[in-house]
């Protein structure tokens, strides 16, 4: 049941794609910055030697010091962002700008890398992008303890 539904999620995404907001306020950019706490190269999967990472970002009241961040004990809506670029190139640090409008707009960002075609075949690459929602489904939850809620953009 679970595989089907992040095989649902993962094909809804691959076929819509992220529908990006084209109104970022310039002017207030850097408040994406101090609103954001960024857990980067947290790594998902390891195959053979190959790691491979994800990054999540939350919104939060930054802090500065220890504690670093406090968070929101509501849920936000949460986009698994794979980059485009056919199986073939990219990766999630070159399409990091696409992730702005949904920081500005307060979502989790869990922006993910996968192996490319030059690494495995199309089946590795799509087991790798269920592994990714897998590790989301399993590990990202809120202080309460509930589950994040998976968002198609």
């Amino acid at each position: 049941m679970q595989a089907t539904t992040l095989s649902l999620i993962l094909l809804t995404l691959i076929l819509t794609g992220c529908n990006h907001f084209n109104t970022i306020d310039k002017n207030n950019i850097h408040l994406i910055q101090e609103r954001t706490f960024v857990e980067a190269n947290i790594v998902y999967k390891v195959v053979d030697s190959t790691k491979l990472h994800l990054d999540v970002d939350a919104p939060a009241n930054i802090l500065g010091e220890e504690p670093w961040a406090i968070f929101s004990g509501s849920l936000k809506p949460t986009l698994v962002y794979f980059h485009g670029g056919g199986w073939i190139s990219g990766d999630r640090v070159s399409r990091s700008l696409a992730l702005l409008p949904y920081l500005e707009k307060g979502w989790c960002v869990v922006n993910v890398d996968y192996r490319l075609l030059q690494q495995t075949n199309l089946a590795g690459c799509i087991n790798d992008c269920l592994d990714a929602l897998s590790w989301v489904f399993e590990k990202c939850t809120n202080p309460s303890g509930n589950k994040v809620a998976p968002t198609t953009g």
